[in-house]
């Protein structure tokens, strides 16, 4: 628990800070404070307790709303102690797996909630989150107001992601950002002090029962692609639709959200090769893919990877 502290976000008003948003963040790093943007959006005066009952003046180090994620650190030098930094996981979550939230619902003290992981990379067709692809771990934990931007441990107190929503008025069905996703993220925030997605020019989906059994391929192998855009990426690496992309620098893909925030997730102009199997003539072929970054003009595109 050292590890996790409360964070609130609001406005001076007489002299006096008025409370707006509460909730939880966790100890990423050496000064670094990992929660949700949602909690200290719109507002000026950002606090965090400690779990030696500190109250610390925070400042915003670096955002990506689009993930929802946001990194805080110490107005002051050194008014945040010492505490540890939460171990992470070199584990990734199985459904299944028993874990525990730990968080400050409702701006109350530590509270832990107890489940097991429900689902995997779920977050593709979510109201809100349409071409973000999060890769949501669900759990039947039950979140409340203020559990946001908490962890999601393991039994043995590992990180497994970051508790992030729920879903409307269901009950037992909470979403948690994986560490796939937050890591690469959080490292370039740092380093850059922006996360940059960059472009594609494709809608990816899912290869159907009927059509692995036309391509004579095992069922879940490789993902088919459905539209491809003009002079995008894409196009431009000699996709075509209905192709069925296998592998992304040698790593094999069946789930179409992984894949799409592999390939948004990458570097603008750094190739990648990809190994595709063309349903025309059954023919396996390698191509290079490079990506372009990522600008206003490509929203017209917005069915397409990825839409901001």
């Amino acid at each position: 628990m050292p590890s996790i502290v409360s964070v609130a976000s609001g406005e001076r008003a007489q002299g006096k800070f008025q409370l707006k948003r509460a909730g939880t963040g966790v100890v990423w790093g050496e000064g670094v404070i990992l929660t949700n943007a949602h909690i200290i959006e719109g507002h000026k005066e950002l606090r965090g307790r400690t779990f030696d009952r500190r109250v610390v003046l925070l400042k915003e180090l670096a955002r990506d709303e689009l993930l929802d994620i946001a990194l805080l650190g110490p107005v002051n030098t050194g008014s945040l102690g010492a505490p540890p930094v939460i171990s992470k996981s070199q584990r990734s979550a199985q459904v299944g797996m028993w874990v525990a939230a730990i968080g400050h619902p409702y701006d109350m003290s530590y509270s832990l909630s107890v489940g097991a992981v429900s689902a995997l990379s779920r977050g593709l067709g979510l109201k809100g989150w349409r071409g973000r692809f999060p890769g949501f771990i669900q759990t039947d934990l039950t979140l409340n107001p203020g559990n946001s931007g908490g962890p999601l441990i393991s039994a043995c107190g590992e990180m497994f992601g970051l508790n992030t929503a729920i879903l409307g008025a269901a009950q037992g069905l909470s979403l948690s950002l994986p560490l796939s996703r937050l890591t690469p993220v959080i490292d370039r925030l740092l380093s850059e002090g922006h996360f940059e997605r960059s472009y594609v020019g494709l809608t990816l989906k899912y290869v159907s029962f009927k059509h692995s059994e036309r391509l004579k391929i095992p069922p879940r192998t490789g993902v088919r692609v459905k539209r491809v855009v003009s002079d995008a990426p894409g196009y431009l690496a000699n996709l075509k639709v209905n192709d069925i992309i296998l592998e992304a620098d040698g790593v094999a893909y069946h789930d179409a959200t992984e894949l799409s925030w592999r390939l948004i997730s990458t570097p603008a102009y750094q190739p990648i090769a990809l190994k595709v199997l063309r349903e025309t003539d059954g023919v396996i072929q390698s191509l290079e893919l490079t990506l372009s970054p990522w600008t206003l003009a490509d929203q017209k595109h917005r069915h397409t990877v990825p839409i901001p």
